[in-house]
């Protein structure tokens, strides 16, 4: 049995119970960040990242967990940390310029499988450092989380033809910005979904929806999914 008897097998089912209460992607995302805490907990962030391009999708800690960490990742491509991580043994360019000075000194992660995204729990200096056993523990999270985000993936899909470039040809006008939220509008998200998949402010978006309504002659949502084309449910 090893490593198995000390995962914390009843903290990991709350922990996963916790998780699949939520109603979208971007929503369950945030939670199995916030709810980390209870089964390995970290004084730095947590964070989820997309593999293609180590976009950071959703987290909580340091504010350098979310923005600031898409703002510094465009000048430069951090390295891909392996399971285990010391930061302050690094001495790349990435743990020195970012990662040290923000306080994120340790690192702990796993690839969620078939999503194309990774897990990254950080702490800092003080606290203790990351095992085999937190890896084993997220480990055995990574199945039910790949399945989990592959149904809200799913259930969020645009419908056929309804990618953001087709919407620009269909409707002539939009802005591509404009175009990017019909078609999240057409997957049914709500304005704090699309803000946060788009990484904007709710009322920007509320802004851009206002701009389609009058170009398209669309009151609604509704209404504007059915300039679209999308059928109701």
């Amino acid at each position: 049995m090893g490593r198995i008897d000390r995962v914390p097998w009843p903290k990991l089912r709350d922990y996963l119970l916790r998780v699949s209460t939520c109603r979208s992607l971007d929503e369950c995302m945030l939670a199995a960040c916030v709810e980390m805490q209870a089964i390995i907990p970290f004084d730095a962030t947590t964070g989820i990242f997309r593999a293609s391009d180590n976009f950071n999708l959703a987290g909580i800690g340091k504010p350098s967990c979310t923005e600031p960490f898409n703002r510094y990742y465009r000048k430069i491509r951090p390295l891909t940390p392996a399971s285990l991580v010391d930061w302050r043994r690094m001495d790349n360019e990435y743990a020195l310029d970012f990662s040290i000075p923000n306080g994120m000194h340790k690192s702990c992660r796993i690839e969620v499988a078939g999503h194309s995204t990774w897990i990254a729990v950080l702490r800092s200096r003080w606290a203790p450092d990351f095992s085999e056993d937190d890896v084993d523990t997220l480990a055995f999270i990574e199945d039910y989380l790949s399945h989990l985000f592959s149904s809200f993936e799913k259930q969020s899909s645009p419908e056929p033809g309804l990618s953001a470039e087709k919407l620009r040809d269909r409707c002539e006008g939009l802005t591509p910005r404009e175009a990017e939220i019909c078609s999240l509008v057409a997957c049914r998200l709500n304005t704090a979904e699309i803000a946060a998949r788009l990484f904007l402010s709710p009322r920007t978006v509320e802004n851009h929806l206002a701009n389609v309504f009058d170009k398209l002659g669309v009151r609604s949502r509704e209404q504007l999914r059915y300039r679209l084309g999308v059928l109701p449910r």
